[in-house]
């Protein structure tokens, strides 16, 4: 015969032992109450989409991903996001490397209409409004979908060259150099080419005209380059966008300018800078179909320190449908702590990238079609970015 025995039975069910209730709540504290920065060094190790959904777990999860910027030590590769450079977007392309994706970004909370210029720090892009003249660029974080516009530049002006500088305070400086003056401004009737550079600088809240450029400079930076300048150990570098190519140096410290010649001047078909390592790089393939890579050294002397495979020009050819010409770069540090360089020409066709190994010396190559992306061949600019969750500082202090 089976004997129940009610009152041990609901004991066991209504006062669960002490050692079950204590593993029970250390459960529920653990993550509850996990100290935000060391959550967000968890966090740090999740991919975009992963922390997206781990940002709608909880509200303490999602002020956490908000509210602690992104950790260094980049874990994961970066994103490369493009847009048609002829005609403002609302939307934008964005490849994932991580699974090898194609997706469209929306970039409708923006006041108006953007085309990029280039990264700024993690998960920013500096971007510019047009057509029309330049008088005001903008933040946004396509991720966040955050924006703001910068106060309006002393001078306005068309086609002008860029730089983004981020301080060792990780506060925003952004140089406009060159340009058009606007048609109906009064400095029309007086100079075909703006001979000045502004800065803009964080710390201030606005813009204010820094020198002024020789008319050579002047020239090259208006009408002879993409835009764009990458800022290495305290000089910015633009390269010109025709044969023969050359690299316009601008110290900002001394304010000094200087003209820097490219690596095998006369076999170059085009040329891109980027940063490496706290130097500068410069990609470019020549008229015998090779792709190669060179670094700035002492007295401006490059020396050639790696060269893309045979097969990969051949494919990236295959896949171009639109030519060599108007080649463009775009690098940041990658997941691996070494430099991931993309190179690219239009919507629609191959992009040949370049990802540094952790020697510093050598790299992986490989080639992403561009089909993908879009069916038409179109002019494209990239960038390539971090994307981050976090609310950026720079957007509270841009002003």
């Amino acid at each position: 015969m089976h004997i129940s025995y009610p009152s041990q039975h609901f004991h066991s069910q209504t006062f669960p032992s002490p050692l079950h209730h204590f593993k029970k709540e250390r459960k529920k504290n653990m993550w509850d109450d996990l100290p935000l920065d060391l959550l967000s060094q968890i966090f740090s190790y999740l991919p975009l989409d992963s922390l997206a959904r781990a940002m709608s777990t909880c509200k303490h999860w999602h002020t956490c991903a908000i509210s602690r910027p992104p950790r260094p030590g980049r874990r994961h590769p970066p994103w490369f996001l493009s847009m048609h450079v002829r005609s403002p977007a609302r939307s934008c392309r964005a490849y994932n490397p991580a699974v090898d994706r194609w997706l469209s970004i929306p970039l409708d909370f923006a006041a108006r209409p953007v085309r990029f210029i280039g990264s700024v720090g993690d998960g920013l892009i500096l971007c510019k409004f047009g057509p029309g003249p330049l008088s005001r660029l903008g933040l946004c974080n396509p991720f966040t979908r955050q924006f703001d516009e910068l106060p309006d530049l002393v001078c306005s002006r068309r086609n002008p060259a860029f730089a983004v500088v981020m301080g060792a305070d990780e506060k925003l400086e952004v140089y406009v150099a060159g340009g058009t003056p606007e048609p109906n401004s009064p400095r029309m009737g007086q100079v075909l080419i703006e001979p000045t550079v502004e800065m803009y600088s964080q710390r201030a809240g606005g813009w204010r005209v820094i020198g002024s450029i020789p008319g050579h400079f002047a020239t090259l930076l208006t009408v002879w380059t993409f835009g764009e300048g990458v800022h290495v150990g305290g000089t910015v570098y633009w390269v010109t966008s025709a044969r023969a190519y050359t690299v316009v140096a601008y110290e900002i410290g001394p304010r000094a300018w200087r003209e820097v010649k490219v690596p095998e001047t006369e076999r170059l078909l085009w040329a891109g800078l980027f940063c490496r390592a706290g130097g500068l790089g410069l990609a470019g393939g020549t008229s015998e179909g090779g792709l190669s890579v060179w670094e700035l050294g002492a007295g401006d002397e490059w020396s050639m320190i790696d060269a893309a495979p045979p097969e990969m020009m051949g494919g990236f050819r295959s896949v171009n449908r639109g030519g060599d010409g108007d080649i463009r770069c775009a690098a940041t540090r990658g997941g691996g702590g070494g430099v991931d360089l993309y190179m690219y020409s239009s919507l629609g066709c191959g992009i040949i990238v370049r990802r540094e190994l952790p020697d510093k010396k050598s790299g992986e190559w490989f080639l992403i079609d561009g089909v993908k992306m879009c069916p038409k061949v179109l002019p494209m600019k990239g960038v390539l970015i971090h994307p981050s969750m976090s609310s950026n500082v720079c957007f509270a202090s841009s002003h």
